[in-house]
């Protein structure tokens, strides 16, 4: 019975609890210096994200001063354009007026300009017409008893013949009417080409001739007369 108890206590096999206590001594001890590499990386990681963060801060400030210098300058330019710009908004409503104003002058001006054109050319039309009319009623002949001459006019111009035995050659040359004026142009040496104006005053078909500017002696002596209407 001692015997089968002793084998029974060598079978409990008690140092074989004793090497399962060191094994657990044994992961323990790497379970804690694992533990502290762990930790230690843990801690340098934390250092680092710490000085980067740091620096970053640093790099930020130094980064928004020159950010709020820029910003000051362009403040200061944003002023300077709107100034500009309200300046120019206040000349362009001037420059505006000024333009407008410069068109109606200019419209005026030559509205007044026109008026005075058409009143010119109604005026020389006026002065055409009559000049025309007169020359009609003087296309033909007529007769100066005084002179012993007949006087002809027509679109080629005037003709003096002289009547009786000791009649001189006739005169001849050009014509014009202004107003109630004829003016004369001699074509032979006699007057030496110098005009004679004559004021005309009308009795229905005749009419007579007052001298106002004639230096030609010869012609001033025979038309300065009544003239008679000839019928042909």
């Amino acid at each position: 019975m001692v015997m089968e108890k002793a084998k029974k206590g060598k079978k409990t096999a008690k140092p074989k609890k004793a090497t399962k206590g060191k094994k657990k001594g044994k992961n323990n001890g790497s379970m804690n210096f694992f533990s502290k590499i762990m930790l230690a990386l843990l801690f340098i990681s934390v250092i680092t994200i710490a000085v980067f963060l740091i620096a970053g801060y640093f790099k930020t400030n130094n980064n928004d001063k020159p950010k709020t210098e820029l910003s000051l300058d362009s403040k200061k330019d944003l002023k300077k354009e709107e100034k500009s710009q309200t300046e120019n908004k206040e000349e362009a409503p001037a420059k505006e007026i000024q333009k407008d104003t410069d068109k109606k002058e200019s419209k005026k001006e030559n509205v007044i300009t026109e008026t005075e054109v058409k009143k010119q050319e109604t005026k020389t039309q006026k002065s055409e017409s009559k000049s025309k009319s007169e020359s009609k009623t003087l296309s033909g002949s007529w007769l100066s008893n005084e002179q012993g001459a007949s006087l002809t006019l027509d679109d080629y111009g005037y003709r003096i013949d002289f009547f009786g035995v000791d009649a001189s050659k006739p005169i001849t040359g050009n014509y014009s009417i202004e107003k109630n004026l004829i003016i004369f142009t001699s074509d032979d040496s006699d007057c030496n080409g110098l005009d004679g104006t004559y004021r005309i005053t009308f009795y229905k078909k005749n009419f007579s001739l007052i001298a106002k500017d004639d230096d030609c002696s010869s012609r001033r002596n025979i038309l300065e007369a009544d003239w008679e209407w000839i019928e042909i």
